[in-house]
């Protein structure tokens, strides 16, 4: 079947440390903590950097990282940049026998950075962090299947509005990027309203549009992004209303020309 769905199905998680005694001792912590958890969890241990960012070039997903900083030819900050920069999903713990990198840590948005030798209370604090972040995440989260036949996940925010030519939709994203997929028009909006209520609109025949994306409204048209989007004439004064009152809601500043 083709179109969208929900969330993933499990927690996978990759633990990235040089050292191989380490990296065995933090997975057995990981499955303590771990135990009453009722998520399938599939682990994926790397003693190589390198190894580790070569699954991410092809396409390796995780749900959360624990990284070793300290390590020969790429380090932990290395791979975690290079998962923010690829806008990768994933919660990030540094494991590290220095707090020297810290700060750098932090601004790479770390779920938690322990000082090794790793205490199993902290780890399992970090842990339960990663894993409240995820639930969360995820409720906003639809993956889509993509007209290529891969996947991508996108949270309903980065969605700015979406196109329909007959049972193809194309999902154009904040980024100014888009996604095409194979899907009913009316099937998306009814997944987009249980996720986020009211959020996302129809302004017209073909159209399904985040009102937090909009830039201008008037009575013909919406404008997001350089991109105009016709409203039908008989939908503009409702429309109009319902995007002021979400937007005060919301508390976001919207603006009408």
């Amino acid at each position: 079947r083709t179109g969208t769905e929900r969330k993933p199905y499990m927690i996978r998680i990759a633990i990235c440390d040089d050292d191989t005694k380490q990296l065995h001792d933090i997975k057995s912590m990981c499955e303590r903590c771990l135990r009453n958890h009722t998520e399938e969890i599939r682990y994926t241990l790397y003693d190589s950097s390198f190894l580790l960012s070569e699954e991410l070039e092809r396409g390796r997903v995780f749900d959360i990282f624990l990284l070793d900083i300290y390590m020969p030819g790429i380090s932990g900050l290395d791979i975690a940049a290079e998962i923010r920069r690829k806008k990768l999903h994933g919660e990030i713990i540094f494991l590290t026998s220095s707090d020297e990198f810290a700060i750098e840590a932090f601004s790479l948005q770390t779920i938690h950075y322990l000082i090794k030798p790793i205490k199993e209370k902290e780890l399992d604090i970090a842990l339960g962090r990663a894993f409240e972040k995820i639930k969360t995440d995820r409720e906003t989260r639809i993956v889509f299947k993509t007209s290529g036949g891969g996947l991508q996940i996108e949270d309903i925010d980065n969605i700015s509005f979406i196109e329909s030519r007959g049972h193809i939709l194309t999902v154009y994203l904040k980024d100014g990027s888009f996604i095409t997929t194979r899907r009913t028009l009316a099937g998306l909006q009814k997944m987009l309203d249980e996720i986020m209520p009211h959020q996302f609109i129809s302004p017209g025949k073909g159209y399904i549009v985040n009102q937090k994306a909009i830039h201008i409204i008037k009575p013909g048209h919406i404008e997001i992004k350089g991109h105009i989007i016709p409203i039908a004439q008989r939908k503009f004064r409702k429309l109009q209303e319902n995007y002021f009152n979400f937007m005060l809601q919301k508390g976001i500043g919207g603006r009408q020309v």
